[in-house]
Protein backbone atom coordinates (compact mmCIF):
# COMPACT_ATOMS: atom_id res chain seq x y z
CA UNK A 1 0.00 0.00 0.00
CA UNK A 2 1.31 3.41 -0.96
CA UNK A 3 0.41 6.01 1.66
CA UNK A 4 -1.61 8.89 0.22
CA UNK A 5 -3.41 11.84 1.77
CA UNK A 6 -6.60 9.80 1.42
CA UNK A 7 -5.41 6.76 3.39
CA UNK A 8 -2.86 8.26 5.80
CA UNK A 9 -5.18 8.27 8.82
CA UNK A 10 -6.33 4.71 8.11
CA UNK A 11 -2.71 3.55 7.80
CA UNK A 12 -1.82 5.16 11.12
CA UNK A 13 -4.52 3.07 12.79
CA UNK A 14 -3.22 -0.27 11.50
CA UNK A 15 0.55 0.24 11.54
CA UNK A 16 2.72 -0.62 14.54
CA UNK A 17 2.76 2.38 16.90
CA UNK A 18 6.35 3.42 16.21
CA UNK A 19 5.86 3.23 12.43
CA UNK A 20 2.51 5.05 12.65
CA UNK A 21 4.19 8.00 14.39
CA UNK A 22 6.60 8.42 11.47
CA UNK A 23 4.53 7.46 8.41
CA UNK A 24 3.99 10.17 5.79
CA UNK A 25 2.51 10.45 2.32
CA UNK A 26 4.52 8.43 -0.26
CA UNK A 27 5.65 5.77 2.22
CA UNK A 28 5.03 2.20 1.17
CA UNK A 29 3.87 -0.44 3.66
CA UNK A 30 2.96 -4.12 3.41
CA UNK A 31 2.32 -7.18 5.54
CA UNK A 32 5.01 -9.77 6.07
CA UNK A 33 4.73 -13.21 7.65
CA UNK A 34 7.46 -14.59 9.85
CA UNK A 35 8.25 -17.72 11.83
CA UNK A 36 7.33 -19.28 14.12
CA UNK A 37 3.80 -19.98 13.02
CA UNK A 38 3.50 -17.56 10.12
CA UNK A 39 2.76 -14.59 12.34
CA UNK A 40 1.87 -11.30 10.68
CA UNK A 41 4.26 -8.37 10.81
CA UNK A 42 4.65 -5.11 8.92
CA UNK A 43 7.35 -3.56 6.76
CA UNK A 44 7.31 0.13 5.90
CA UNK A 45 9.74 2.15 3.79
CA UNK A 46 10.29 5.87 3.42
CA UNK A 47 11.54 6.25 -0.18
CA UNK A 48 12.45 9.94 0.14
CA UNK A 49 14.85 9.30 3.03
CA UNK A 50 15.84 5.73 2.20
CA UNK A 51 14.80 4.50 5.66
CA UNK A 52 12.75 1.46 6.52
CA UNK A 53 11.33 -0.50 9.42
CA UNK A 54 10.20 -4.05 10.04
CA UNK A 55 7.97 -5.09 12.91
CA UNK A 56 7.74 -8.69 14.05
CA UNK A 57 6.03 -8.01 17.36
CA UNK A 58 7.10 -5.33 19.82
CA UNK A 59 9.06 -2.34 18.56
CA UNK A 60 10.14 -2.11 14.94
CA UNK A 61 13.69 -2.72 13.80
CA UNK A 62 14.89 0.31 11.80
CA UNK A 63 17.50 0.67 9.10
CA UNK A 64 18.37 1.77 5.59
CA UNK A 65 16.20 0.60 2.71
CA UNK A 66 17.93 -0.43 -0.53
CA UNK A 67 15.28 -0.07 -3.23
CA UNK A 68 17.38 -1.82 -5.88
CA UNK A 69 17.83 -5.03 -3.88
CA UNK A 70 14.57 -4.54 -1.91
CA UNK A 71 16.45 -5.19 1.33
CA UNK A 72 16.41 -3.51 4.71
CA UNK A 73 19.87 -3.11 6.25
CA UNK A 74 19.15 -2.69 9.94
CA UNK A 75 21.10 -0.75 12.50
CA UNK A 76 21.52 -4.04 14.41
CA UNK A 77 23.44 -5.50 11.45
CA UNK A 78 20.59 -7.78 10.35
CA UNK A 79 19.41 -7.68 6.74
CA UNK A 80 15.84 -8.53 5.71
CA UNK A 81 14.41 -8.99 2.24
CA UNK A 82 11.08 -7.47 1.25
CA UNK A 83 9.28 -10.59 2.50
CA UNK A 84 10.64 -10.20 6.02
CA UNK A 85 13.11 -13.05 5.71
CA UNK A 86 16.45 -12.43 7.37
CA UNK A 87 19.33 -12.77 4.93
CA UNK A 88 22.09 -14.74 6.59
CA UNK A 89 25.55 -14.01 5.18
CA UNK A 90 27.56 -16.89 3.80
CA UNK A 91 30.20 -18.15 6.24
CA UNK A 92 33.67 -16.81 5.63
CA UNK A 93 36.39 -19.22 4.53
Amino acid sequence: MIITTDNLEQAQLILPVDQAREVVVDCETWAIYYQPGDQRGQMTVWPVTGRGAICMGGDSIWGDWDEESRRLHCESGAVYNEHGVEIVPAPED
